[in-house]
């Protein structure tokens, strides 16, 4: 039962992503070199290209698309290291905050890019 829970949330939360066609890397190539040309040929390798489809699917949005944001949210949390001037003993104080910071911000960061069809800001694709 909790196994079938986590499935079905990291379905729920990758799949806004998933359907924007920019982010099916192996789909895409699926459908430009295993499309077939007859409606028969269709029906004859449905038994095989439904299963093959859906993990292609699952790949791209579970494995492929999360890790092609990783750079994005990287860069969106390494704002919480930014210097501040002067700071000196007081750098002993905030560090342990700023990790803190930086590990909430990432997390964030690469949930919202993968839930999310927004375009790579930060340069990496």
């Amino acid at each position: 039962m909790k196994q079938g829970f986590l499935i079905l949330l990291l379905l729920l939360i990758h799949s806004c992503a998933v359907l924007d066609q920019k982010n099916r890397v192996i789909l895409q190539g699926l459908d430009a070199g295993f499309t077939p040309k007859t409606t028969t040929a269709k029906i004859a390798l449905s038994p095989i290209s439904i299963p093959i489809g859906f993990t292609a699917f699952m790949i791209d949005g579970l494995v492929l698309h999360p890790f092609f944001s990783l750079p994005c949210a990287i860069d969106d949390s390494l704002w919480a290291f930014k210097e501040v001037p002067n700071t000196y003993i007081l750098e002993l104080i905030v560090f342990p905050m700023r990790i803190v910071t930086m590990l909430a911000t990432f997390a964030g960061s690469e949930v919202f890019r993968t839930s999310i069809p927004i375009p790579y800001s930060c340069g990496t694709i």
